[in-house]
């Protein structure tokens, strides 16, 4: 049996949180009973809201870890790793979409730096060998 509960969200909150569910085809309310379900499980919402927050930032460490290595070898020349099979895969599509998950402002700032300075070279070659 389903029981209509009366719990108020920021607006703004309720609506990104609704659109987040909408494209992963979710109900809004699927989500809320899951943690719900855990969080009477573990016997303590505020223990399972640490398990989660520690989770997110273990994950988000993961991928800064990730994204300096990555960069590190961009800057270094490295511009293709082994990738599965026989296709090697591009250092600098993977930094492009290490781009999306970095929370840390100012290695973002370093990998857009890096990502646009080698173009910018680029293309002053390509410019000024079509000038000779």
């Amino acid at each position: 049996m389903k029981k209509q509960t009366g719990v108020r969200v920021e607006a703004e909150l309720w609506e990104a949180y609704r659109e987040l569910c909408r494209s992963q085809k979710l109900r809004p309310s699927q989500p809320i009973e899951e943690f719900l379900r855990l969080a009477v499980e573990e016997g303590s919402a505020v223990s399972l809201l640490r398990s989660v927050r520690e989770s997110a930032k273990t994950r988000t460490e993961g991928h800064q870890a990730y994204a300096r290595v990555l960069l590190d070898w961009y800057t270094h020349g490295k511009y293709w790793v082994d990738g599965p099979g026989e296709d090697d895969l591009s250092v600098e599509t993977l930094l492009l979409d290490a781009l999306k998950t970095v929370a840390d402002h100012e290695l973002r700032g370093q990998i857009e730096e890096a990502l646009t300075a080698r173009q910018r070279r680029i293309y002053r070659e390509k410019m000024e060998a079509e000038k000779r």
